[in-house]
C-alpha cells in the first residue's frame, strides 16, 4: 500500500524527520534510544495526537503542520488484531515499544501504518498513524514539502 502524503504537527524548532525527540524520550511505539517519527494519514489526526500530548495551559505558539511526501515508498500495515490485549493503555507500553524497536531494526520497511489509540476502530488507512524510521535505507525519499503555521482553535483547549 502507498500513502503518498503524511502529516505531523510539532513545534517549529523540531520540524525535522530525524526521530531525535522519540530517540531521547521514547513513545508508544519506540523505546528510548530508537529513532522514530510519528505521523498521521490526515492533518486532523495529527492535530488530535498532538493535542492529546499537550497541556492546555502550555500550548506552544510555534506549532507547525508538516505535509510530508513518502516518495512512493510502500507502507506496511499492522493489523490491530496482531496487537497484544490492552495495547492502547500504559500496561502494554513495553510490549508496544519492543515491537516498534524490532520493526526499526528489521528495516523491512520505512513506514508502518498503526492504529490510533485515540480513535479505536477507525478505518485504516483513512485515519491511522504512520511510523517513519529515519534509519531505513529508503528514508531519504521521505521529505517535508510544506510547513504551515498551525494553532488550535480555542474551543479545543479545555482549560
Amino acid at each position: 500500500m502507498i500513502v503518498p502524503v503524511l502529516w505531523r504537527v510539532c513545534r517549529s524548532p523540531f520540524a525535522a524527520l530525524d526521530g531525535e525527540g522519540a530517540r531521547l524520550h521514547g513513545g508508544r511505539w519506540n523505546p528510548v534510544g530508537t529513532r522514530m517519527v510519528y505521523t498521521a494519514t490526515t492533518l486532523a489526526l495529527a492535530a488530535l495526537e498532538t493535542l492529546a500530548h499537550t497541556d492546555p495551559d502550555l500550548v506552544p505558539d510555534d506549532l507547525v503542520a508538516l505535509r510530508i511526501e513518502t516518495g512512493g515508498l510502500d507502507v506496511t500495515a499492522l493489523d490491530e488484531s496482531a496487537l497484544p490485549d490492552g495495547w492502547r493503555g500504559g500496561a502494554a507500553e513495553s510490549r508496544n515499544q519492543a515491537f516498534g524497536g524490532q520493526w526499526v531494526n528489521a528495516a523491512a520497511s520505512a513506514l508502518l501504518l498503526v492504529p490510533s489509540a485515540l480513535l479505536p476502530g477507525a478505518a485504516a488507512p483513512v485515519e491511522a498513524n504512520v511510523l517513519f524510521s529515519p534509519e531505513h535505507p529508503g528514508a531519504d525519499r521521505v521529505r517535508i514539502v510544506e510547513q504551515i503555521p498551525f494553532s488550535f482553535d480555542d474551543r479545543l483547549l479545555f482549560a
